[in-house]
């Protein structure tokens, strides 16, 4: 369920590798597989890290980044659709450093973007904060953000096809994930984990 996040992953590293001015801090791409079966790259990358994890200042997760709330997702009879729409994101994390909030606060502000917290939840009956990659990064305490436009009506079926995405939010969608990146990697501070997971 997730072509758009990884074409979105080769778009943005290569504007990364295009960037005449670097940030301050280095950028890593990681694909990983297994999410749906019990996050099993994730938890591998994170115990076999190629950058120690406490030299990793914060994670960006993107999943499904490419779909925009249509008439059918508001008719559709499945529940637990949380598909956004035109200039929404729904935005899971932060909780663990104020810093990285702000900064993804502040990138949302610059792109024109609205963030929806709805699902940022650690007691949400659906447990989004627990159910991507991202989590296996929370859980060694660096700090994460995880960018989605929702879960849809074709959410894991075979109707998810690529006539359905919505290029206009798509590449919105690229574009500020690749200015969160930049904006993360430029920070001229630490990162400061204020909240680590490992204390709740």
């Amino acid at each position: 369920d997730n072509a758009s996040g990884r074409v979105a992953l080769i778009e943005i590293a290569e504007a990364f590798m295009k960037e005449k001015k670097r940030p301050r801090r280095s950028i890593g791409f990681l694909w990983v597989s297994g999410e749906e079966i019990g996050l099993f790259g994730s938890q591998y990358y994170a115990n076999h890290p190629l950058v120690p994890n406490e030299n990793t200042a914060a994670a960006i997760n993107l999943d499904m980044v490419g779909r925009t709330r249509s008439p059918e997702d508001a008719e559709s009879k499945r529940s637990g659709l949380t598909v956004v729409g035109g200039d929404s994101v729904k935005v899971i994390g932060g909780m663990q450093s104020q810093v990285l909030m702000q900064i993804n606060e502040e990138t949302l502000e610059e792109m024109d973007l609205i963030g929806n917290y709805t699902y940022n939840d650690l007691n949400h009956s659906e447990r989004y904060f627990y159910r991507s990659d991202h989590i296996s990064l929370a859980r060694k305490d660096i700090p994460v953000l995880f960018y989605s436009t929702g879960t849809h009506r074709d959410y894991h079926l075979v109707t998810d096809e690529e006539k359905l995405i919505d290029y206009d939010k798509f590449l919105k969608m690229t574009r500020f994930c690749y200015k969160a990146g930049y904006n993360v990697a430029q920070y001229k501070d630490s990162i400061v984990v204020d909240n680590p997971m490992s204390t709740w």
